[in-house]
């Protein structure tokens, strides 16, 4: 929400576009490249609707991720990732998750 306040960006859609470039750019990093094998680099990605937090239990108090919970509660998202036409429905889903965290 901060970013797209500072970087004048109203829409998801531009916001999505500027963390794809950011995505894109550490995935092409050359040091990152040779410091993980390819497999363990990720080709998609989902953005949560909200933030990680003690309050939705998807962290515990000492705030580490609650695996189970989190598994749970992206199940779908998690699969539909594994899919091709997962990639490109990801993106919507995406837009959508960042358009209601610009408002």
């Amino acid at each position: 929400k901060n970013y797209a306040q500072e970087h004048g960006i109203t829409s998801g859609e531009k916001l999505m576009d500027e963390v794809g470039k950011t995505f894109l750019n550490f995935t092409n990093d050359f040091a990152y490249k040779n410091a993980f094998p390819k497999q363990w680099i990720p080709s998609v990605f989902h953005i949560a609707p909200e933030p990680f937090s003690e309050q939705n239990g998807m962290v515990n108090s000492t705030m580490k991720i609650v695996r189970f919970k989190v598994l749970s509660t992206y199940k779908e998202a998690i699969e539909r990732m594994y899919t091709l036409e997962g990639k490109a429905e990801n993106q919507k889903i995406n837009i959508a998750n960042l358009e209601k965290m610009i408002k």
